[in-house]
């Protein structure tokens, strides 16, 4: 109700603008401007609840866990700002796990064409076991073509995140003794 009243007010603040930006010699119809302005801002309001609808909210949930399997899904509040998910996706923890193995990366290489990481013993075995026809090893990877030798390619940055990680984990670990 107070939603319905605050958006009439407004509609009606918006046509008094329009009337007052028009000459005077031009004849108004009020209503068919009032109807249009409500319409516009029901519209508006409409769109704004649908991205937080449960529903909707779920749905991204979901999209995100089979796209980043055994990450931490970033949070998604929005502050009535419009959220870049890409910036909001970037600010996830680095998976370090091999998607192959499951185990801590040592080696990890980078596919190219998709971004996903491997321990490059475990994705060289999955390539040579398909004959050349084997595809990203991620469930719910958009890259279609398949994995090639020559589309891996060291990832230095992440073997540095996964030392600066081990040392800080010995370094914590050595203050409790």
């Amino acid at each position: 109700m107070e939603r319905d009243l605050a958006q009439f007010t407004q509609a009606i603040d918006n046509v008094k603008h329009q009337i007052k930006r028009t000459p005077a010699d031009n004849v108004i119809n009020i209503d068919q401007l009032l109807n249009t302005e409500l319409k516009m801002i029901h519209h508006k309001h409409v769109d704004e609840n649908l991205e937080d609808h449960p529903r909707l909210q779920e749905m991204r949930s979901k999209l995100w866990q089979v796209k980043h399997p055994g990450e931490t899904e970033p949070s998604m509040v929005n502050d009535g700002e419009d959220i870049d998910e890409d910036l909001v996706m970037s600010q996830a923890p680095v998976n370090t796990k091999c998607p192959i193995t499951l185990q801590e990366l040592t080696d990890p290489v980078r596919n190219k064409l998709c971004g996903h990481n491997y321990e490059r013993k475990a994705i060289l075995q999955h390539i040579a076991g398909g004959k050349g026809r084997r595809k990203c090893p991620v469930a719910g990877c958009g890259n279609a073509k398949p994995v090639e030798k020559s589309d891996l390619e060291d990832n230095t940055t992440l073997k540095h995140t996964i030392e600066r990680r081990s040392r800080q984990t010995s370094s914590r670990s050595h203050q409790r003794k």
